[in-house]
């Protein structure tokens, strides 16, 4: 009995080495060109993916060094994707404080260590292969398996020039309109500029004093309702004219109340105009005042004067 089962233990085993054996085999090798083929895919995907992006890309393995380099990487590193490969990332992608010119280190440690999300400073510069100094916007992460194990980091960066530019344009705006504030402010002249509807949007300090009411109150208000004299129809008119015209104008008006008297100069601005106005009440007192002045000096010089006899 025992001679029979080892027979049939030993036929057994060459029906599964010379069957089962090769039926398997072939499956795992298929198996295995279908997981190759679906890698290849994803691979290829990946790479078509981030090829068509419009930011920069690399990647690392967890000792720092590049496993992939997109094309806009490339172009901006200066490292082609074959070059780069197996470089450690701070030789690939060398980082510079903007202003200072002093070398960045490189985030990938931090990254590695510490697992978070990491934005590169607002003075980040890129320094090419050849030299060349680029501006960038740059985040980094860790690249981690489903099970959280971090075995890489990715940067994510871009040319920030055009950006940069912009903002310090913009600075130099705003620091040229500070300065023209403070000089307009400074000034002793009431100063406001009206809109194609004859709207305030925008006067100086002393306008506000001379009219006695606050600027809060008299920004997006029409020029008739701060100004009532200037309805007349000479006033208006030379207003309406140098508008259309484009012509400066001058002219002198009184405001009551508060019994004030002011003198305005209008400039055509495109399609506002830029008024000042003084106040010369004191002035239009004085020129009241000279006639009568003059006569009383009359009267005491013919008093004084000697009699003469005949």
């Amino acid at each position: 009995m025992t001679g029979k089962l080892q027979y049939i233990a030993s036929l057994t085993g060459r029906l599964v080495e010379r069957l089962v054996l090769p039926f398997v085999r072939t499956r795992l090798e298929d198996r295995f060109r279908e997981n190759t083929s679906e890698l290849a895919q994803a691979r290829d995907s990946l790479q078509a993916t981030l090829t068509s992006i419009g930011d920069a890309v690399i990647a690392t393995d967890t000792e720092g060094k590049v496993t992939l380099l997109n094309g806009l990487a490339s172009a901006l590193t200066g490292w082609t994707q074959e070059e780069a490969m197996g470089r450690h990332l701070a030789e690939v992608f060398t980082i510079l404080n903007g202003q200072t010119g002093i070398p960045v280190e490189s985030p990938v440690y931090k990254l590695i260590r510490d697992g978070t999300t990491v934005c590169l400073g607002s003075h980040t510069s890129l320094l090419s292969r050849n030299g060349r100094q680029i501006p960038i916007d740059s985040t980094g992460a860790a690249i981690r398996t489903p099970d959280g194990v971090i075995h890489g980091v990715v940067l994510i960066f871009r040319d920030a020039s055009e950006r940069r530019r912009a903002e310090r344009e913009r600075e130099r705006v705003r620091s040229a309109d500070e300065r023209l504030v403070q000089i307009l402010d400074s000034i002793q002249d009431g100063f406001l500029v009206v809109d194609s509807c004859w709207r305030v949007y925008y006067l100086n300090r002393r306008a506000a004093e001379l009219l006695r009411r606050s600027g809060h109150e008299l920004l997006g208000s029409c020029l008739w309702e701060v100004l009532p004299p200037l309805r007349d129809s000479i006033p208006s008119a030379e207003l309406e004219r140098a508008r259309n015209e484009k012509v400066p104008v001058q002219f002198d008006f009184c405001h009551e109340p508060p019994n004030v008297c002011f003198n305005l100069m209008a400039h055509p601005y495109q399609e506002n105009l830029a008024i000042f106005f003084s106040d010369i009440t004191s002035h239009r007192h004085a020129e009241a005042q000279e006639p009568q002045a003059q006569k009383m000096e009359a009267i005491s010089a013919s008093r004084e004067a000697p009699a003469t006899i005949q």
